[in-house]
């Protein structure tokens, strides 16, 4: 199918120093012409409509055509009760999220609420902004973050910065024009970061034969357990698909035996209804080996998150480490 233009990209949220450059360059990647506009959170549709109204774009319903945002907005389209005219003449084609993984349950829900309309997934960060892999229209892949767009080069290397096979996990780096120049005034940071011109994201992942990425999690948050690899997304993925469940986060702790063990926080989709914690085990240890279950699970109100709604690990682990 095609978008027809002018074409108008709806970015709701915080919008961060590189979003205006990363909506403009992935439209044009898949567009040929758009307008930006930055709304707050709690942004209604409502609001978006007398916008466009105000905005003299013909009338209500000739909407956005694409809407770039991050998981956490998307979390939110699929569960609110929208009104049943928008749904009925919306011109949404496509949604592009970013900023952190998607829920499998999310896109699902998504697409089956806008059944004219694609969700392709994409990956970048601020130090090569803006986004460098973007899922394909014509050919999209399910957990991937798609190729690497025109112009970058995307690897996957071991710890000595040599590119492993293709399916191999490893840490992912970039190459660009795209490259920041370094961290300002951080001359050892960024000589640690920046490695002959190539970008070392801290992200590890893996590229499949047509050149694909798919990202399997942070390297700083990868937990080793007897000396295996466990990686906190794969344990998330299960626990996130369990009833009751909003979103997951799974941290490593210290151990005397295994070095490391997986536990896992819970924000529960309803405060007033939780998930069964015995059941949920259950469902664990169907999905997963013995040593990457959850040793401690624990429900709390909310998970400490980012504006772009990405899990803080890094305050739930300073939290644990303060209540020690």
């Amino acid at each position: 199918y095609s978008l027809r233009y002018p074409s108008l990209i709806l970015q709701p949220g915080q919008m961060e120093i590189d979003e205006p450059i990363n909506a403009i360059w992935m439209s044009q990647n898949v567009l040929s012409e758009n307008i930006v506009k930055n709304y707050e959170p709690n942004i209604t549709i409502g609001d978006v409509s007398i916008w466009v109204v105000e905005s003299r774009w013909k009338i209500m319903f000739d909407l956005f055509y694409l809407t770039e945002s991050y998981p956490d907005l998307y979390n939110a389209i699929a569960k609110a009760k929208l009104p049943w005219y928008f749904m009925l003449f919306n011109n949404i084609r496509l949604f592009i999220s970013g900023a952190a993984p998607l829920q499998t349950k999310t896109l699902k829900a998504i697409s089956k609420r806008f059944r004219r309309a694609k969700m392709l997934e994409g990956y970048g960060l601020s130090e090569s902004s803006p986004a460098v892999c973007l899922n394909r229209l014509d050919k999209q892949k399910e957990r991937s973050v798609g190729p690497a767009m025109p112009g970058y080069a995307v690897k996957i290397v071991d710890e000595d910065m040599v590119e492993l096979p293709r399916g191999e996990v490893g840490e992912i780096i970039l190459y660009g024009d795209n490259i920041m120049q370094g961290y300002l005034n951080r001359p050892e940071a960024t000589a640690e970061t920046i490695i002959n011109g190539w970008l070392r994201t801290g992200d590890m992942g893996y590229m499949d034969e047509d050149g694909y990425l798919y990202i399997v999690d942070r390297k700083k948050d990868l937990i080793i357990s007897k000396g295996i690899n466990i990686y906190p997304r794969e344990i998330e993925d299960i626990i996130d698909h369990f009833e009751g469940v909003g979103v997951s986060a799974v941290i490593g702790i210290p151990d005397d035996k295994s070095g490391e063990i997986p536990i896992a926080y819970i924000e529960p989709e309803d405060a007033n209804n939780p998930p069964n914690i015995s059941k949920l085990k259950s469902h664990l240890r169907q999905h997963l080996a013995n040593f990457k279950i959850p040793k401690y699970i624990y429900i709390i109100e909310e998970l400490p998150k980012n504006a772009t709604g990405k899990v803080l690990k890094r305050v739930l682990k300073e939290q644990l480490k303060k209540q020690s």
